[in-house]
C-alpha cells in the first residue's frame, strides 16, 4: 500500500475499451493514416504526436505519462526494476 490523493489513485485505473488500440491513450486516426497519441491530466487532453506505428505511438505515451504522473503513472510497457516486474 501506498499513501496518496484520490486523484493520484485514478491514475493508475486501467485503459477504457473504447479506442482502436489495444494500448493506453493510442487510437488510430483516419484523417492523417496513423497512430494519434494523447493524455489526460486534470481533466484537459494533451496531445502528444501522430506516429506510424502503434507501438511507437505507446511508447511515446509512456514517456509522456512517467514524466506527468512519475510513480503513479500506469504505462503500456512495464519495466524490469531489480529483477521485478513494476
Amino acid at each position: 500500500l501506498r499513501f496518496c490523493t484520490h486523484s493520484e489513485n485514478i491514475m493508475n485505473s486501467k485503459k477504457i475499451k473504447i479506442k482502436t488500440s489495444k494500448y493506453k491513450g493510442v487510437c488510430w486516426n483516419k484523417r492523417h493514416k496513423k497512430w494519434r497519441t494523447e493524455i489526460r491530466h486534470n481533466r484537459k487532453a494533451i496531445f502528444i504526436g501522430y506516429f506510424d506505428s502503434e507501438v511507437e505511438a505507446a511508447k511515446a505515451y509512456d514517456k509522456k505519462a512517467k514524466s506527468i504522473f512519475s510513480n503513479f503513472a500506469n504505462t503500456n510497457f512495464k519495466e524490469i526494476e531489480n529483477g521485478c516486474l513494476g
